[in-house]
């Protein structure tokens, strides 16, 4: 496990930065192409019995969030997005009710899945055009990853009081804590490399809101998996 994140970190972690570092509508095909990544593979966990109809359907309000989110869609088009998916949805739950008594359920699955993937991960390109926003988007993720990483060994070393055992047995509050030292830590390592301009109590309150969301995300993480009898969602 652990040699699995040290991999990933050292493959994926410089290639990410770089397209941060680019910004731009390069950051926002990135962020795009990544987003609709995570939603075949949540497609693949809840509905590989589905139909490719409803499955094609996901993905194609997936990539029209994405696209109102970016501004690629013009504003008359962008705002009919939400009603549209709504009504695509439901011809679907209703040209292929059998069974009857799974039909709204997998629909409603789909519809969690294009705002769980394709109504979080695109905003960090829109985060990378505040102003700010390189220091801000590194910040966003990597403390989210030095909490992880953090809470990791917090938790071998110290684990004790279980944090949320219905969801994920592992998890400590003494892990979660090392992983809020962490984001924090993270923060003000990112003020002496990359230059942020911000007082300790705004770095301190950002690698803490960072590394808390993480732990929030692993956790919602978790209950996908649990939910669908997946132990490992990283393909």
């Amino acid at each position: 496990m652990l040699i699995t994140r040290i991999l990933s970190a050292l493959v994926f972690a410089p290639a990410l930065f770089w397209f941060i570092f680019q910004g731009g509508f390069l950051m926002e095909v990135t962020c795009a192409v990544l987003t609709i990544l995570m939603l075949w593979e949540f497609l693949r966990m809840t509905q590989a019995d589905s139909s490719l109809l409803l499955r094609g359907a996901g993905y194609l309000l997936g990539f029209l969030v994405i696209a109102g989110i970016y501004g690629w869609l013009p504003t008359p088009y962008s705002l009919v997005v939400l009603p549209l998916g709504v009504i695509l949805l439901s011809v679907l739950s209703l040209a292929q009710p059998q069974p009857i008594d799974d039909s709204v359920r997998k629909v409603g699955i789909v519809a969690f899945g294009v705002l769980y993937c394709s109504g979080l991960f695109p905003f960090l390109g829109r985060l990378r055009e505040l102003e700010n926003g390189l220091q801000l988007t590194v910040i966003a993720l990597f403390c989210t990853w030095g909490g992880d990483t953090a809470a990791y060994f917090a938790g071998r070393l110290f684990g004790k009081r279980k944090l949320y055992p219905a969801i994920s047995p592992k998890k400590t509050i003494e892990g979660a804590l090392g992983g809020v030292f962490g984001g924090i830590a993270v923060a003000f390592v990112v003020k002496l490399i990359l230059g942020f301009e911000s007082g300790a109590f705004h770095l301190l309150v950002l690698g803490s809101l960072a590394a808390c969301m993480g732990i929030f995300g692993d956790l919602v993480a978790s209950l996908v998996k649990r939910s669908t009898g997946t132990k490992d969602s990283s393909h």
